[in-house]
């Protein structure tokens, strides 16, 4: 009898993402570790055509809705994704990027919250390995600027995201959406020479 394998659903939906846009014919594979405790690495992208591959780690969130119109006349946003900051178990150079997955409902029927006029909709952010760096350096309590404990991404759209608790300012992240950052993936598993990153940063806090 073969083992059953599992994967949480947020590593498993990364994965399908992933699976869709790199196809097999161009060389692209999807490995994941054997064993749940492989510290640093959630999956593994390999291309046999050139020999390159890199490494992910993938973080989930809770979600959160806010349906009162009297705030979201005031300019906060509709959705939140509430993120552990992981800074003291982030180690440089344990995985070339890291994936911020959520799942977010999208009401098609009416404004109210009713789990049947909606259905559930992934949005996935990724980030170099400095960039991450970066970001979860800059996660810090308001008052006393101390590293906080978690760390809010908000958005009305899913082609605009920002980070919002954690932050002095909201922070511009939507570069860093999968489907902005997956030419460069793509660029580093297909390069015949290596990638220079530079460190950069996650994004510019808003005036």
């Amino acid at each position: 009898m073969d083992p059953v394998f599992t994967l949480p659903y947020s590593e498993y939906a990364v994965v399908d993402r992933f699976t869709k846009q790199l196809a097999k014919k161009h060389g692209f594979s999807i490995y994941v570790p054997a064993s749940r405790q492989e510290k640093g690495v959630d999956f593994l992208v390999h291309n046999s055509l050139h020999n390159r591959s890199l490494r992910f780690q993938v973080k989930s969130s809770r979600s959160y809705v806010n349906d009162d119109k009297r705030s979201l006349d005031k300019g906060n946003l509709k959705y939140t994704l509430w993120f552990n900051n992981f800074r003291k178990r982030y180690s440089v150079g344990e995985a070339e990027y890291y994936v911020l997955f959520g799942l977010y409902p999208d009401y098609t029927v009416g404004t109210s919250i009713d789990a049947k006029k909606s259905f559930w909709c992934p949005l996935i952010l990724c980030f170099p390995d400095m960039q991450m760096k970066t970001l979860l350096d800059a996660v810090l309590t308001k008052k006393e600027r101390k590293p906080d404990r978690f760390f809010y991404v908000g958005f009305d759209s899913p082609d605009s995201v920002y980070g919002t608790r954690g932050f002095s300012s909201r922070l511009d992240l939507s570069d860093y959406l999968l489907d902005r950052q997956m030419p460069g993936i793509i660029k580093e598993l297909t390069s015949n020479q290596g990638v220079q990153r530079d460190a950069g940063t996650a994004g510019t806090p808003d005036a």
